[in-house]
C-alpha cells in the first residue's frame, strides 16, 4: 500500500502517489502542514510531473504554478483513509454515514423524533442519499 514521504517544504508536510499503470498518470496526495494537517488529492498527475515537483527546490510553488490549476483536485475530509487497492476510503463518523471514493457524503440515517400531545414519541429513522449516485 502506498505511503506518504516526507518533503522538505515551509507549507508542504508530505506527499504520495498512487499510479495507475494503464493510463501512465495517477494520484497525487499532498499533506499541508498545520495545527490539524490538510490533505488534497491531485487527479491525473503523469509521474514525469511528479518527479518534477519533488525535485523543485520551492515545492510550494511548483504546485501552485504547474499542478493545481491543471488537475482536478479534491480536499479530503479528516476521516479519510487509503484503501488496500489505493482508492481512498472515508471512516463513517457518525451511524449510517456512506462516502463516495472522493470523500463526499452519499447516505446518512437521520433520526426524527415526533411528540403527540400526550406526550408519547415516535422515532422513525430515515436513510438520505444524496450525491452522484444511482438509486
Amino acid at each position: 500500500m502506498p505511503k506518504f514521504i516526507p518533503v522538505e517544504s515551509s507549507n508542504i508536510e508530505a506527499v504520495m502517489y498512487v499510479m495507475n499503470e494503464s493510463t501512465r498518470t495517477g494520484a497525487l496526495f499532498v499533506q499541508f502542514k498545520g495545527k490539524k494537517p490538510v490533505t488534497y488529492r491531485y487527479e491525473a498527475v503523469p509521474q514525469e510531473l511528479v518527479t518534477e515537483f519533488l525535485d523543485a527546490d520551492s515545492k510550494g510553488a511548483f504546485l501552485n504554478k504547474s499542478i493545481a490549476p491543471k488537475y482536478v483536485n479534491t480536499k479530503l475530509p479528516e476521516n479519510w483513509s487509503m484503501n488496500d487497492d489505493g482508492t481512498v476510503g472515508i471512516v463513517p463518523t457518525a451511524k449510517g454515514e456512506e462516502y463516495d471514493d472522493h470523500g463526499i457524503l452519499i447516505q446518512r440515517e437521520v433520526k426524527q423524533v415526533h411528540v403527540a400531545k400526550d406526550g408519547t414519541a415516535k422515532v422513525r429513522t430515515q436513510t438520505i442519499r444524496t450525491g452522484n449516485i444511482e438509486l
